[in-house]
């Protein structure tokens, strides 16, 4: 079986398979995102882009609605921090750089005083703070703040964090936003 073909119908055969590659390409560039690609990030850190981590983990403490551990896109700063902690407690002021990038594995203390009642770690000493210093911790205001010192007075140093649940007011909502913030 022999096939007669013109040198016009290879021709048109040719044209035919270029255009069809044209298409195909011109249908692959329009699906690409319009966007352009995102700055390569410059970094000082001995961290490159290939290595660092997809998020970073903190500890937010203090005077936020929400104290805990966030989770966050790494490159976020303490105020996206604070946001994810539920913001600030009213009339508080949180008292930190909120432009410095987070790090991870860090502790964000929010509005406490860095004093003598607090120890290293940043957290509050039951025996040594003011009823100021007390009013700083989520849902104690003036009348617990005094209970806490009333009851230091009469029943001498806390001996524990957990002992703070026998002060009248404190239940086990309040110890479990408190816990971590306060020391004995």
């Amino acid at each position: 079986m022999e096939i007669d073909i013109t040198r016009e119908q290879l021709r048109a055969a040719a044209l035919s398979l270029c255009a069809l590659a044209l298409a195909v390409c011109g249908w692959w560039w329009l699906q690409q995102p319009a966007t352009p690609p995102a700055a390569v990030e410059v970094s000082s850190s001995p961290t490159t882009l290939e290595t660092r981590p997809a998020e970073v983990v903190v500890d937010v403490v203090g005077k936020v609605k929400k104290p805990g551990i966030v989770r966050l896109p790494f490159g976020s700063r303490v105020v996206d921090a604070i946001k994810a902690a539920g913001g600030v407690r009213p009339g508080s002021k949180p008292g930190i750089n909120l432009a410095r990038f987070l790090e991870d594995g860090e502790q964000i203390v929010v509005g406490l005083n860095a004093d003598a009642s607090a120890s290293v770690s940043g957290r509050l000493n039951l025996n040594q703070a003011s009823a100021d210093q007390l009013q700083d911790l989520p849902g104690v205001g003036p009348v617990l703040a005094q209970r806490i010192i009333d009851y230091r007075t009469e029943n001498g140093s806390f001996a524990s964090v957990s002992e703070l649940d026998e002060v009248s007011g404190v239940g086990p909502s309040m110890m479990a936003n408190v816990a971590d913030l306060v020391t004995v």
